[in-house]
């Protein structure tokens, strides 16, 4: 169970997506925001690690650990993960945004608009956010009128402590429930949340079982 050595770890940019779809599946059927929490991690550091900042090259499997030798390629003959690459980043939408009876839950904090019928009408979602390098995010919601319905905002698991505020006005943090705070109100055009997560610099260890690890600390933020 502890045998969880570095340099030869078989991460695959499958599998990563694969951990991603199910997870999204899970939340769709529990509603819980731990399986966005796991999304989230895994987005950040397990899926967009396979491509190049230049979006040419890919890993197949990620290895945690190289000396110097191990490097993204520009194509393989078995093509999988170059491929599922693609087709997960143009479907990446319908985990940022959900909808249920009478509310619409914001699940990750990504720059853009998002639209969803609630109640029988379309909503427009537009969040503007430098996450996950900085925890402000700002949402405007824009129902076709003036109409009362929840917005479910979800605070990470990692998050110890967040502000929000509706048009400049702060809002008791109340507790979360499920993962999400609800915030239901009568929202109109150009209503404004504002979110403040806490993102400190943090050190996480692993398992004292876990032999490859031993001395040796990860950095987290957020």
């Amino acid at each position: 169970p502890y045998q969880l050595p570095n340099d030869t770890a078989y991460a695959e940019t499958c599998a990563a997506i694969a951990s991603i779809l199910w997870n999204h599946r899970l939340f769709n059927f529990f509603g819980e925001g731990r399986f966005m929490d796991v999304i989230e991690r895994t987005l950040y550091n397990g899926f967009l690690s396979g491509i190049s900042l230049d979006g040419r090259r890919f890993f197949y499997d990620n290895v945690l650990a190289s000396n110097g030798k191990t490097h993204r390629k520009d194509w393989y003959f078995c093509a999988c993960c170059p491929t599922n690459i693609v087709r997960f980043l143009g479907s990446m939408g319908q985990l940022v945004y959900s909808c249920g009876d009478g509310e619409v839950y914001v699940n990750l904090y990504v720059a853009g608009t998002g639209q969803t019928t609630v109640n029988g009408q379309q909503v427009v979602v537009k969040q503007q956010t430098n996450y996950p390098w900085e925890g402000a995010v700002k949402i405007e919601v824009h129902p076709e009128r003036r109409e009362e319905f929840t917005i479910c905002l979800r605070i990470p698991g990692w998050c110890r402590e967040y502000g929000l505020r509706i048009n400049g006005s702060p809002v008791d943090n109340g507790t979360t429930e499920d993962g999400y705070v609800r915030l239901r109100r009568a929202w109109q055009s150009k209503d404004l949340i504002e979110v403040d997560l806490a993102m400190p610099v943090e050190r996480v260890y692993a398992h004292p079982n876990v032999e490859a690890n031993v001395g040796k600390v990860a950095i987290q933020r957020g």
